[in-house]
């Protein structure tokens, strides 16, 4: 090696050295313990911290001690949730188990020392349902199961696990049991359980039986829309409805649901790549087409027939300053014609417009100007425009606004 190829390696490690510090400056970790309300430490909890600014995210699982570390994280300040359903601890986020909306929110500073974290669980009550048919005594399969807080108007909404439905402590609760296919069981009263009891729920149904839905889902010309999702949803029965249920129209724009509890069904669809969301069956955006379901082989029958394609709406938000990218941001797009009145709200950066409507769009983001509302005109049906929106920092002169298409 000659001596400027040694004085340029040199130079070039040293670059690499000062490089490699000021990345090291710039990251952060957290080192935390999650503990049982009880006193002991946790094992197997799932961690996840979410920063609140950026789409950015880790994971950790803590161990035998309740120990978790995570590295590698950017400056900022996180969400941390913790999970372990099999253990009994519901996600912490739950607003049914915790009974308020805030959450456990950490700053993260830059730093060579990891921010310290300790965090106090309380087990959740195990509610194991199992049911049986009146008319055979067999054991009726995947129960489905809902809890409320005592005088609480509102169903939780959550699935079982398996056969447990994890529930609150120490308070007293109403619970609604039944399956698909069988009469729910009346409302009952559960007295309060304590973190981590089980108690066992049997319960006897009278069978309903099931039935089917079939149709056609067609255009505003009457022509068959071969690839549009739809979803069926139980309307008057917040047990059954929890269920996930859709399916996928044929080339001959046809569908067919099988094994469906009885009931009502109003009728969602789905077609964002067609031009076609929720929206689009909707002639006076206010009525969904209906079925009604019997306990029948024979299958209950609708056409849908779709509004014509929306337009699709782009938007791209920048720093006016900076031209960088800003992550989190929502805007409304709304009708100017106060007769025919709607509205689209939006936090992903693409979504469907009605077309043949005039209409402005607005735009928010965290620490920066609301945009002015920016006249769009009227969209025709597929189009697809998009828009770049630079918003001013807070405190900056007034808001720069760079629509194009």
């Amino acid at each position: 090696m000659t001596v400027k190829s040694a004085v340029l390696f040199l130079v070039a490690l040293a670059f690499l050295l000062v490089a490699t510090g000021l990345a090291a400056a710039q990251t952060a970790c957290v080192e935390g313990t999650i503990l049982d309300a009880d006193g002991p430490p946790i094992a197997e909890m799932h961690v996840l911290a979410t920063e609140t600014t950026q789409p950015f995210f880790r994971t950790a699982i803590t161990d035998e001690k309740g120990r978790f570390t995570l590295t590698g994280l950017i400056p900022g300040t996180y969400d941390i949730t913790t999970r372990n359903v099999d253990l009994g601890y519901p996600d912490s986020g739950d607003f049914h188990f915790t009974g308020t909306l805030d959450r456990l929110l950490v700053p993260v500073p830059a730093s060579e020392q990891c921010a310290p974290l300790t965090i106090h669980r309380t087990r959740a009550g195990k509610l194991r349902i199992k049911l049986n048919d009146q008319s055979t005594g067999q054991t009726i399969p995947e129960p489905q199961a809902n809890f409320r807080w005592a005088g609480r108007e509102g169903w939780d909404q959550i699935s079982l696990f398996g056969d447990i439905l994890l529930v609150p402590t120490s308070r007293p609760l109403e619970v609604q049991v039944g399956a698909k296919g069988y009469q729910a069981a009346d409302i009952m009263e559960v007295p309060p359980l304590q973190p981590g009891e089980e108690r066992l729920l049997v319960l006897t149904l009278q069978p309903v039986g099931i039935g089917c839905l079939s149709g056609v889902v067609v255009d505003a010309a009457g022509k068959p829309v071969a690839g549009i999702t739809v979803q069926p949803l139980l309307q008057h029965d917040p047990l059954n409805a929890k269920l996930p249920l859709r399916t996928q129209t044929d080339e001959h724009g046809r569908f067919q649901m099988d094994d469906l509890h009885p009931g009502l069904y109003e009728l969602f669809v789905d077609g964002a790549k067609k031009g076609y969301d929720g929206f689009s069956t909707m002639k006076t955006y206010g009525h969904y087409p209906e079925a009604n379901v019997l306990p029948s082989t024979a299958c209950a029958k609708i056409r849908v027939s779709l509004t014509p394609p929306q337009a699709r709406l782009q938007v791209r938000v920048v720093d006016a300053v900076t031209q960088r990218p800003i992550a989190n941001f929502k805007y409304r797009v709304q009708s100017t014609t106060p007769a025919k009145g709607w509205e689209v709200n939006s936090i992903t950066k693409e979504t469907l417009v009605p077309p043949g409507k005039p209409c402005t769009l607005e735009v928010r983001a965290e620490g920066y100007r609301t945009s002015r509302r920016i006249p769009l005109g009227k969209f025709q049906p597929r189009e697809v425009r998009s828009m770049k929106i630079q918003l001013q920092p807070v405190g900056q002169a007034a808001t720069t606004l760079s629509p194009h298409g």
